[in-house]
């Protein structure tokens, strides 16, 4: 008799672990919302204030880096221009490029201007304060951090993400292309243009 109470009682747990899991683990979650990234964001250029909306009616490319940068960012803003010459001029002048440093105690508007348009004169160099870069890093899902370098003159480098976000001419994210790959950036322009 006890045995058989034990085992009804080790059956009703089961049972009741099982319903407890099913609730838990089970239960649909009808509170997901996919992640929508793109927006508003703000800086400045070495002509004045910038904004996303400045550039509405043109496909915006969007990059995040600094000046200092040893490779990516040369590497990138080096595709962009390879990309830019397999353009037109008629979609040349459809696109803005952007080249948003997140370095601002380092690179001065001066700085960033003379530096984009070493690469293109299309490239629009700007930076902002540290809430500005901060909110646009958090809108397009980049990533960037300052890494120490004691032993270095420079002090610091700073880890960034290395893709190039396409914005279309209502300000609508897009997606992004790898920073390396001037063929696919090239069609993405024109697949996006057309």
């Amino acid at each position: 008799m006890m045995t058989r109470n034990i085992n009804l009682l080790i059956i009703v747990m089961l049972i009741l672990a099982a319903v407890i899991v099913s609730l838990v683990y089970l239960k649909p979650n009808n509170s997901y919302q996919p992640v929508q990234l793109g927006g508003e964001f703000q800086g400045k250029s070495i002509d004045g204030d910038v904004s996303l909306t400045d550039f509405r009616g043109k496909l915006v490319l969007l990059y995040f880096g600094y000046t200092s940068c040893p490779d990516i960012c040369p590497t990138s803003l080096t595709s962009m221009k390879f990309a830019f010459n397999e353009l037109d001029d008629e979609q040349l002048n459809q696109i803005q490029p952007i080249f948003y440093s997140v370095d601002p105690d380092r690179d001065s508007l001066e700085q960033l201007q003379v530096y984009s348009q070493f690469f293109s004169p299309l490239i629009l160099g700007m930076t902002g304060s540290r809430q500005q870069i901060d909110s646009a890093i958090k809108l397009y899902g980049a990533y960037y951090r300052m890494v120490e370098q004691p032993d270095s003159a420079m002090g610091y480098t700073v880890d960034h993400s290395s893709k190039i976000y396409l914005i279309d001419q209502q300000g609508e994210f897009l997606g992004s292309v790898s920073h390396n790959n001037p063929n696919q950036l090239v069609e993405k322009i024109r697949s996006i243009l057309q």
